[in-house]
């Protein structure tokens, strides 16, 4: 019910590492569908990237080694009816952003989740493949060592719910 976002959806949020008034909102809803920033703590906000109503962002995600470096998941439709997962990258706080190529989905996932990025390396990016059933089907963990350009799979296991890194 925050203005001048009553009325959309905010999947996704994360905040600035060092600057606490600065927040990132990923926003959906019918034309207003993109990410915004407030560098006051939410007195007044900024559309840093407007996307298609088709076009569904979640998983806001802040490089913490470089704050200008900010992901956030696309999820839209394809021509053949099927979801298509992307990410989109900034690499100067949201002013210019480049949609990178899609990622492979496996049959049995439901949704691809931006977990993480890694704290000392901003193209150091963790993902996961979600499905349906993960106690049948196993879930993957990928990993994408450029920026979110190409995802490799790291491992298929049963229930990933959060990533951590060790130093």
């Amino acid at each position: 019910g925050v203005e001048p976002f009553a009325k959309v959806s905010t999947p996704g949020m994360a905040q600035h590492p060092t600057d606490k008034n600065r927040v990132y909102i990923a926003t959906y809803g019918t034309g207003a569908g993109g990410v915004s920033v407030t560098p006051d703590a939410g007195k007044t906000w900024q559309q840093l990237l407007m996307v298609e109503d088709n076009d569904y962002l979640r998983f806001l995600r802040i490089a913490p080694s470089d704050p200008n470096r900010i992901y956030v998941r696309s999820l839209r439709f394809g021509a053949d009816g099927n979801f298509v997962y992307s990410v989109f990258r900034s690499s100067d706080a949201g002013q210019q952003w480049e949609r990178q190529p899609d990622i492979a989905v496996h049959p049995n996932e439901s949704d691809i989740l931006l977990l993480g990025v890694s704290p000392k390396n901003p193209d150091l990016l963790i993902a996961m493949g979600e499905t349906t059933n993960p106690t049948a089907i196993p879930e993957r963990l990928l990993v994408s060592r450029d920026g979110g350009k190409t995802f490799a799979d790291a491992l298929m296991t049963t229930v990933i719910t959060t990533i951590d890194w060790s130093p």
